[in-house]
């Protein structure tokens, strides 16, 4: 989702947004569907960023809350929108296949280590002024640097962010992601 949360499309100008918006395009060249996240705290500025394309009026409904994955999937939900995503793709990849497989108990431990990591990350909120620099620092620990959040968010002090890490170890964040 372009200028999504972690994209910190929220803090940026309109003009920053929609240039975003433009590099993607240019770069996805139709081989991808382009999602634009188009919330603001100001209406007009949430039209001037919306450009829906109907597709014969049939709209998808996503779900936005990464730790009640599994319960919208099973009341129909057909995708979803999160941060989360991003660092544990994996996990919620088995969590759906589980699923479809009939096998609940597996879908609800993955759905449990999502749980466990959102946690775990949002008790470092504090520090970085904002879940993207949590996240941020999850994806760096990943191999993943996207670089400091932006201001007035912040980067994890290098004390708080190696506590994080070895959380995140000590409930098999590490090898349950791959």
């Amino acid at each position: 989702m372009v200028n999504g949360t972690t994209g910190e499309g929220i803090s940026m100008t309109i003009e920053e947004r929609k240039l975003v918006v433009e590099e993607w395009v240019k770069v996805a060249k139709s081989r991808m569907l382009i999602v634009v996240h188009v919330g603001c705290a100001c209406l007009r500025d949430s039209q001037e960023l919306n450009v829906v394309d109907r597709h014969g009026n049939k709209y998808s409904v996503l779900f936005g809350n990464d730790d009640e994955f599994l319960g919208a999937l099973v009341h129909g939900i057909e995708g979803a929108v999160g941060s989360t995503y991003n660092f544990m793709a994996a996990v919620f990849h088995r969590l759906i296949k589980a699923l479809e497989e009939g096998n609940i108990d597996v879908a609800r431990i993955e759905q449990g280590r999502s749980r466990d990591v959102i946690v775990i990350f949002l008790e470092y909120v504090k520090y970085t002024y904002g879940s993207v620099g949590a996240q941020k620092e999850i994806m760096s620990l990943i191999g993943l640097d996207l670089g400091p959040p932006r201001c007035p968010m912040r980067r994890l002090p290098p004390e708080k962010l190696t506590e994080m890490k070895q959380r995140l170890s000590d409930i098999g964040f590490f090898n349950y992601i791959k």
